[in-house]
């Protein structure tokens, strides 16, 4: 791979705004609430062409993913479940206290309205902490009661090809190639 292609250059930043604009590719930063011990915390949205991506970062539910994230082409939303009894530990609940829920990220893509709704860093508490191995058929369900649109819920690799619709194609590990 050439050296340019890995090369990253940043910016610092102070406030919401636009933050790179290059070649038609506008990215917009904007704060969110990633609860009281975090500060700052910011979620991108990244529009190119006529297409639209909003990306969470790490937050709580916030009405600025809504704002931003209006009709986007793909919303890639956190997520943290945990089952009540498991909350009553403390270090959980101070997970769960700095992250969305399912269902209130079902709100928000509920509210935006993506082409198509989307989740990474997939958090998932146990008596014994959050779990490498989340039970993403429960994180779904859960997110239904607040959603009914197009959902996927993201494992390493996955991409997304942006165009009229938005398609997933999964990483096959056996053919090494995506499906």
């Amino acid at each position: 791979m050439p050296e340019v292609a890995t090369e990253i250059i940043a910016r610092d930043f102070t406030k919401d705004g636009v933050v790179f604009e290059s070649k038609g590719v506008k990215v917009t930063a904007f704060a969110v609430n990633h609860g009281e011990l975090i500060h700052p915390a910011y979620g991108y949205r990244v529009d190119y062409a006529g297409r639209s991506v909003l990306i969470s970062g790490d937050t709580k539910f916030d009405e600025s993913l809504i704002k931003h994230g209006q009709g986007v082409d793909l919303l890639v939303h956190e997520v943290c479940a945990a089952e009540p009894e498991v909350l009553k530990a403390f270090n959980n609940r101070a997970v769960m206290d700095h992250h969305t829920s399912a269902e209130e990220a079902g709100t928000v893509f509920s509210r935006a309205k993506p082409k198509m709704a989307a989740y990474s860093h997939i958090i998932q508490l146990t008596e014994r902490g959050a779990t490498n191995q989340p039970d993403t058929a429960q994180i779904e369900t859960a997110t239904r009661r607040t959603y009914s649109g197009p959902l996927t819920v993201g494992d390493d690799l996955t991409r997304f090809v942006i165009g009229d619709t938005v398609k997933v194609q999964r990483w096959d590990k056996l053919t090494r190639g995506y499906k």
